[in-house]
């Protein structure tokens, strides 16, 4: 269970720039499967709460370097047109993971995406470690359609645990390079994040 002050996805607000409660289930196998959920309360002009649901399967690979493939579901309860499905790849080593997904329905309004992401993780000084993020997403659409673009997102953040507490704060950005952004209320956007969330 966790509290955001800005629930930000791939670099964009989807609470308004407002403070969400948020909610995730994961499962992982000793075989290598795994699947979880993901809900959090939205504030898009359609829709007021979003569920991520995801599975998929990992295995080692070359020293502590894993490699995974998967799918998942955004669903939006108010408004399932915006509904979409991804496939995913990554791979992922102690301090560092990368991830590539692909949606042939991106937002259910027909869009091609691909959304590539890199995350690192490091400590720093006591129990503070570094947290970094950087993504790219490219939309296609058929000619004329303004919803085609490119974006990338960046995320800088530190982060610490005590106990079954887990406190981030960041700072995240959105540029748009080309193209308008996927939702349309969202153009681009700065600005910082605080995260408390506990597990059980």
């Amino acid at each position: 269970m966790s509290l955001v002050s800005n629930y930000v996805y791939r670099g964009a607000s989807l609470s308004n720039d407002r403070p969400e409660p948020q909610a995730s289930l994961a499962f992982d196998s000793d075989g290598g499967w795994f699947g979880g959920l993901f809900l959090s309360r939205v504030a898009l002009p359609q829709s007021n709460s979003q569920v991520i649901g995801y599975a998929g399967y990992a295995q080692q690979w070359l020293g502590d370097m894993s490699w995974e493939v998967g799918v998942s579901e955004a669903a939006y309860p108010q408004d399932s047109e915006q509904n979409y499905g991804e496939a995913f790849v990554g791979l992922s080593a102690e301090r560092l993971n990368a991830r590539l997904y692909y949606s042939p329905n991106y937002l259910g309004q027909s869009l091609r995406s691909v959304y590539g992401e890199i995350n690192a993780n490091t400590p720093l000084i006591a129990d503070i470690h570094l947290m970094a993020h950087v993504g790219y997403l490219a939309v296609r659409a058929g000619d004329g359609d303004s919803h085609a673009g490119n974006h990338r997102d960046t995320r800088l953040g530190l982060g610490t645990s005590h106990g079954d507490w887990n406190f981030q704060v960041a700072v995240t950005s959105l540029t748009r390079t080309t193209g308008s952004y996927y939702y349309p209320h969202v153009s681009q956007s700065y600005g910082g994040v605080v995260n408390i969330a506990y597990g059980f």
